[in-house]
């Protein structure tokens, strides 16, 4: 007997494009400052900050506090292009647990890391 039913498709997300694959991707930003270098740099530079700010407060924060922070960052990041790092504080506001915590440090650091090698060069 043979399976007359038709096939489903499984319908598949398109890979991510390689810049969003970086802690920040400059294509995205590139599009939201209509090409504007200077206001990329400035845009980078408080990202940059912010990061700074907000990882130093992070694990002193009570609960309330590190939600706010995190929903704040990651609002921010998701604007600039750092998608991973936006991610990673939506996962803080949704859980606010030790991975979750564990996940957003490894994200700031990461793009901590990227905006610092931007400076470089």
């Amino acid at each position: 007997m043979s399976n007359l039913s038709p096939k489903r498709s499984r319908r598949t997300e398109p890979a991510p494009p390689p810049s969003r694959r970086r802690p920040v991707d400059l294509v995205h930003l590139a599009r939201t400052t209509h090409g504007d270098r200077q206001a990329e740099a400035q845009i980078l530079a408080l990202m940059a900050r912010q990061i700074e700010c907000i990882g130093r407060g992070l694990p002193l924060a009570l609960p309330a506090e590190r939600v706010r922070l995190a929903a704040a960052l990651g609002s921010t990041a998701r604007t600039v292009g750092a998608f991973l790092l936006s991610e990673a504080a939506e996962r803080v506001v949704a859980e606010d647990d030790e991975a979750a915590m564990a996940g957003l440090q490894d994200a700031l650091d990461r793009t901590a890391t990227f905006l610092r090698t931007l400076d470089a060069t």
